[in-house]
């Protein structure tokens, strides 16, 4: 055994640089087959987390599907605006809807005024086909503003398979309107998308009316990108606003391409056109408001088309109209709450079921601080109001408290 044991430490001695040269490469080896199984076990780790991310990043960049802003007059410097935005259901990111959202008061100097937080107030689903689900959502509040200045919207961003504009899942969306004097600005009709088919003449109106019975001039615009982008999707910034960038062969004329065309009667706001080509494409329709043939407002709606190159008999149909009275209730075991009117002017009025007793009642500002408590008491008839005249313009929440049941519901002043 001994002689085995000289022999190997030997053999060893004499041939020490090939051993250690042996030894390196097994080591080596093995250290490459860690390695190689260290960064198999990382993709399969971090693949699915980088498809995640580009995932979520590019569904919620094709959200935006067009929009609008109208504008009441309520009482002096007192106005009811409600923006409406329509989201693609099918291709949109569902976190990209947002329960409220932040409007901008701009002087006519440019020079900010103030920012309002609007809740959603309702909504309409128009379902139209597997391929085109659109929900619009409608947000509003009141505002206090000066004669003369304009009210803001921006978001990013539009859908990717948008065919007409440059980058469109990194482009933004502006809306705005003006604040003339006592002015109402005119009630909007037209849902987007509008949905037509190719190499077909198409005509349709508007159906734009004016409450003031102001004349109205219509006319096709490039829509406005403002200072939004993919990495910055909300913005609160003044005029001016760049425009969308289309793609070579577009243009406000041309927005379906070369042999096509758009165009609305700058009177009645009627419109024709057509298109060739199918797929999606945004134009902005202007409407401008005159009272005395003086210029006094215009607005701004972003639109968009989907042109299919068959007929698929496209109906609407959609849910709770937005136009209607708004509503809100929840319902328990024995209790039900529903605020009416909503925004209000002068006062809250509050429906319960009848059998509801020992109604507790909290309102708090925005800032969370509580304005009004009513201690208990039981209504009449399930039925009872509160005077908020004296309280200023803006989004509260009404707390309720029966038993063991508490409630919550924002409301609006105007």
């Amino acid at each position: 055994m001994f002689l085995l044991y000289d022999f190997i430490l030997s053999y060893i001695k004499d041939n020490l640089f090939g051993v250690a040269l042996a030894i390196s490469c097994l080591y080596l080896n093995y250290s490459i087959n860690v390695a190689i199984l260290q960064m198999k076990a990382l993709q399969l780790f971090f693949a699915p987390l980088f498809f995640l991310y580009f995932a979520l990043s590019s569904a919620e960049a094709t959200h935006l599907v067009g929009g609008v802003i109208e504008l009441q007059h309520i009482k002096d410097d007192r106005y009811k605006v409600s923006v409406k935005l329509y989201f693609d259901v099918i291709n949109g990111n569902p976190s990209s809807l947002e329960s409220e959202i932040k409007v901008s008061v701009f002087t006519k100097n440019d020079r900010i005024f103030s920012t309002y937080t609007f809740p959603i107030l309702c909504k309409n689903l128009y379902v139209q086909n597997k391929a085109i689900a659109v929900l619009e959502l409608v947000y509003s509040g009141g505002v206090t503003a000066p004669d003369n200045s304009y009210v803001v919207y921006e978001r990013c961003c539009r859908q990717f398979s948008i065919s007409n504009i440059m980058n469109p899942g990194g482009t933004g969306m502006v809306l705005r309107t003006g604040l003339s004097p006592l002015n109402t600005s005119p009630i909007f009709k037209v849902v987007t998308p509008l949905n037509l088919v190719s190499n077909n003449i198409f005509t349709f109106s508007t159906g734009i009316s004016d409450p003031d019975n102001d004349s109205l001039r219509y006319s096709f615009v490039i829509p406005e990108r403002g200072h939004t982008s993919s990495s910055n999707v909300i913005a609160s910034l003044p005029q001016p606003y760049s425009k969308v960038d289309y793609e070579q062969n577009f243009n406000v004329i041309q927005p379906f391409g070369r042999d096509s065309y758009l165009k609305i009667n700058e009177t009645t706001g009627e419109v024709t056109g057509f298109s060739k080509l199918t797929g999606i494409f945004i134009t902005a329709l202007q409407v401008e408001e005159f009272k005395n043939k003086v210029k006094i407002n215009s607005t701004i709606q972003d639109l968009q088309f989907f042109i299919f190159g068959e007929n698929l008999n496209l109906t609407a149909s959609t849910g709770v109209s937005c136009a209607l009275p708004i509503t809100t209730g929840i319902e328990t075991e024995n209790f039900e709450f529903i605020t009416i009117q909503n925004p209000i002017l002068e006062q809250l009025t509050i429906k319960t079921s009848e059998d509801a007793k020992n109604i507790e009642m909290h309102i708090f500002n925005d800032l969370g601080q509580a304005v009004l408590r009513i201690p208990p008491f039981i209504p009449v008839n399930g039925e009872f109001t509160v005077p908020f005249s004296a309280y200023s313009p803006g989004v509260y929440l009404l707390q309720i408290k029966s038993g063991n049941t508490i409630l919550q519901r924002k409301f609006v002043k105007l």
